[in-house]
C-alpha cells in the first residue's frame, strides 16, 4: 500500500510528516541536517531520506550526470540521484527471489496485454491526450473494451511496475516501456520530443495525510525540471521517475517548474488503463511469446519474422488500428518470413499468423 505524507523540505523536526514506509517493521531515518553530505554546498535536509537502489539510469541526468534510481521514503518518491561519491544514501539489502519485479507480458491480440506476473491486463494504447486526474478517473469509469467494462486507472504502484529501466528517450529512442506497449509522443518543456507523464489513481499527501491536492504519476519519457545552471529544461530524474502533480490548476502557472530542481508541473496528463485479470484468464506466455520474434522495433520497410521453427503451413494477416485487413499472404515451408511494408502509411498494425493450424497475433508500429 502506497501510504505516508511528505516532510516540509523546509522543516527541521517531523511535524505531521509520516514515513512512507512501515516503521513497524523497518528502520527508518531522516535525512540528518547536520551533515553535508547532501552535496557539495549544501547541507543535508530533513527530506534527503533516499535509499539507494541497484538501477542506473540508462540515460544521464542535470547535463549529463551519471545518475542512480533511489527511493525517498520521506518523500515518496522515486527520483535519479547522483551516481556519484558526493552524496551519501540508505540502504536496505535483501536477498531471494531474484525473479521478483519481472514482467512476464502477452499480446492478446485485440489491443491488450496481460501481465501473468501480476495479474493485471493494460491497455496496448494510452488515451492519447493530455487530462485532469478527475477527467481521468471518469474515462476509467467509462470505458469499455475488448469485452470488458472494469477497466480502471492504476494505483502508482501497478503502474511504476510497468518501467523498463534499460529503456529511455535518449538510448532507445522510446518511451522506459516494454516494446509491446504503445505510447503517445509528446513535445515536452525544451521543445523536444519525448513521452507522457501517466496518471495513477493515488493521491499525493504533503505534510498530513488529510491533504489530497495531488497525484502521483510516473514519468515514461524524461522527468523535466527548468534548472538555470544547465540552461534551462532538462531531464532532472529520468524517465521512470515518479513523482505528482496538482489535480487542477493552470500549468502556465508554473513557467519555470516548481521545487529545487524546477520540477515541470504539467497538471494535465495521460492515462492508460487496466483491469485484473481473473484465472481463466491467464494465457500460457511463455510457450506463445517463444513462438517468433519480429524486428526492427518500429518497423520501417521490412516487417522480419523469425519463427522457432519451420513451418508446413503459414498465413499471415494484417490489420490496420481501425481493424480493416490490408495484407494477407500465404507461405509454405519457412521459418523466416521477410514482408514487405513500404506501401503502408506509419500506423499500429495487427499481425495475425496461423502456423500449422495454431494462431498467434502481434502488434507492430510502422514508422
Amino acid at each position: 500500500m502506497y501510504y505516508g505524507a511528505e516532510a516540509n523540505p523546509t522543516a527541521t523536526t517531523q511535524g505531521t510528516a509520516v514515513p512512507f514506509i512501515n516503521t513497524s517493521y523497518f528502520n527508518f531515518g531522516y535525512g540528518d541536517i547536520n551533515s553535508g553530505s547532501h552535496g557539495g554546498t549544501s547541507n543535508e535536509r530533513l527530506i534527503d531520506a533516499q535509499y539507494a537502489t541497484s538501477s542506473i539510469y540508462v540515460s544521464t541526468t542535470m547535463g549529463g550526470q551519471s545518475t542512480m534510481f533511489g527511493v525517498n521514503f520521506a518523500d515518496g518518491r522515486i527520483k535519479g540521484y547522483p551516481a556519484n561519491n558526493l552524496k551519501k544514501y540508505y540502504v536496505q539489502y535483501v536477498r531471494g527471489n531474484i525473479d521478483y519485479g519481472k514482467n512476464s507480458f502477452a499480446d492478446n491480440g485485440n489491443g491488450t496485454i496481460t501481465d501473468n506476473a501480476t495479474g493485471l491486463m493494460w491497455m496496448q494504447n494510452d488515451n492519447g491526450a493530455p487530462i485532469l486526474w478527475k477527467d481521468a478517473l471518469v474515462y476509467a469509469e467509462d470505458f469499455s473494451y475488448a469485452g470488458y467494462s472494469d477497466w480502471r486507472l492504476p494505483d502508482v504502484k501497478e503502474l511504476q511496475a510497468l518501467i523498463d529501466y534499460s529503456r529511455s528517450p535518449a538510448t532507445t529512442n522510446s518511451a522506459a516501456i516494454n516494446p509491446l506497449f504503445n505510447c503517445t509522443k509528446i513535445t515536452n518543456e525544451a521543445g523536444v520530443t519525448d513521452y507522457p507523464y501517466y496518471m495513477s489513481s493515488t493521491t499525493f499527501c504533503s505534510q498530513t495525510p488529510s491533504d489530497g491536492t495531488d497525484a502521483c504519476y510516473v514519468s515514461f519519457g524524461r522527468a523535466m525540471g527548468y534548472m538555470s545552471v544547465y540552461g534551462g529544461w532538462v531531464d532532472v530524474h529520468g524517465a521512470g521517475a515518479q513523482r505528482s502533480d496538482p489535480k487542477t490548476g493552470d500549468p502556465a502557472s508554473f513557467p519555470t517548474g516548481f521545487g529545487p530542481q524546477g520540477d515541470a508541473i504539467r497538471i494535465y496528463n495521460y492515462v492508460r488503463l487496466v483491469r485484473n485479470i481473473g484465472t481463466s484468464e491467464v494465457k500460457n506466455v511463455e510457450s506463445d511469446n517463444n513462438l517468433l520474434t519480429i524486428y526492427p522495433v518500429p518497423v520501417k520497410d521490412v516487417c522480419n519474422i523469425s519463427l522457432n521453427k519451420k513451418y508446413n503451413q503459414i498465413k499471415v494477416e494484417i490489420f490496420n488500428s481501425l481493424g480493416t485487413e490490408i495484407k494477407k499472404m500465404e507461405i509454405s515451408d519457412s521459418f523466416l518470413l521477410n514482408i514487405n511494408l513500404v506501401d503502408l502509411p506509419s500506423d499500429i498494425y495487427i499481425v495475425n499468423l496461423t502456423l500449422d493450424g495454431r494462431l498467434t497475433s502481434r502488434s507492430i508500429i510502422k514508422s
